[in-house]
């Protein structure tokens, strides 16, 4: 390859990104020779979005087939490819499986799949739409329309869709920022510690109950259940911003039927009676104002907020409501202990439905 160089250009990106994206729009323009195939005869991977409907789904492939589906790349690396794939999702939430009307799959409660609800399918082909812009490399115009839609529905005086329009600037922003280097973190354990610490210096600093003391252990609580069946709840813990595992406990509520409120308050009120374990800093709940007054009432004398998953929004006891852009860290830290409850409540009545089948 070497003695067949000619010259050498270079085109200069805003980040490792974007850089990214342009050779995979280049090496499909251009078929170099060289960038056919891996040295184990494998091809590079390609991005395929299909045509299904009313999901159309967001692939990784090896091979392009004759079918009416749109395909990107192929991408020459493979661990940077899923990189900005995940991010992407977080802005755009995007279908990896085939979904049926009705049907709500479990990366919906993450903000991950667009069957979340029917206002986010409505959303999902514009959004589909920008994120395929986006991998032809046309981040710039994308972001021209995002922030023409913003200032034409604040405008309108629609701040909820200019805040979420608002959030998906951010988020595209820090995700093509020459700083943003989310692989970095596998290689220096410290830069893990120092964004542990970040995020929760961000949260001292946005939750008032915290009066700017830093959360050394936060606890988070969810309820689960089918149709008010075996209802269990969870309580897991964060110790300096990371899983403390070996301190989680779980519950077999009571309350019976579908009263997620009832079923929080007595949780709380059982872990208020053990004072053998250690106090918590901070109380999470999942949910809005009826769950964080339920738990606030059974435990008194330490911070309790909520994590509403629709909006995202923190809520407090007194009413009020907290909304930071999607790329807080301080939100990003409560939306992981939130998801990290729910994984483990629903693992839980999972098991209890699996023992009463057996029965």
């Amino acid at each position: 390859m070497v003695e067949q160089i000619a010259r050498i250009n270079f085109i200069r990106t805003e980040s490792e990104n974007d850089a990214l994206l342009l050779e995979a729009n280049l090496i499909r323009k251009f078929q170099p020779k060289y960038n056919v195939e891996l040295k184990d005869n494998k091809a590079y991977p390609l991005v395929k979005i299909t045509k299904d409907q009313p999901f159309p789904r967001l692939l990784v492939v090896r091979r392009q087939e004759k079918d009416h589906a749109a395909y990107f790349g192929p991408f020459p690396a493979g661990t940077g490819l899923k990189s900005i794939l995940y991010s992407l999702r977080k802005i755009f939430p995007y279908a990896t499986e085939i979904h049926h009307p009705g049907e709500k799959c479990f990366r919906a409660h993450l903000g991950l799949c667009p069957c979340a609800s029917e206002e986010v399918i409505k959303r999902y082909p514009a959004g589909l739409k920008k994120l395929a812009a986006i991998l032809n490399g046309q981040r710039q115009k994308v972001d021209r329309e995002l922030e023409k839609e913003m200032n034409r529905l604040a405008k309108e005086q629609n701040f909820e869709a200019a805040a979420r329009i608002k959030a998906q600037r951010e988020g595209l922003a820090r995700l093509f920022s020459s700083e943003y280097r989310p692989w970095e973190y596998e290689v220096n354990p410290n830069l893990w510690e120092d964004k542990r610490r970040e995020e929760l210096t961000r949260l001292a600093a946005v939750i008032p109950l915290l009066s700017g003391k830093i959360p050394e252990r936060i606890e988070g609580f969810d309820i689960a259940h089918l149709g008010g069946k075996e209802v269990t709840a969870s309580l897991v813990v964060f110790t300096d911003g990371a899983k403390d595992g070996k301190q989680y406990r779980r519950f077999k509520v009571r309350v019976d039927g579908n009263n997620d409120t009832a079923a929080m308050a007595e949780v709380l009120s059982r872990r208020a009676k053990r004072t053998d374990w250690p106090k918590p800093d901070l109380i999470l709940v999942d949910g809005g104002l009826g769950q964080v007054r339920a738990a606030r009432k059974a435990i008194r004398k330490i911070p309790v907020i909520g994590l509403a998953k629709k909006e995202e929004e923190i809520y407090l006891a007194d009413g009020k409501v907290i909304t930071l852009p999607r790329t807080d860290p301080g939100l990003q830290l409560l939306q992981r202990i939130r998801d990290e409850a729910h994984r483990f409540s629903r693992k839980y009545h999972f098991l209890l439905r699996k023992r009463k089948m057996l029965q």
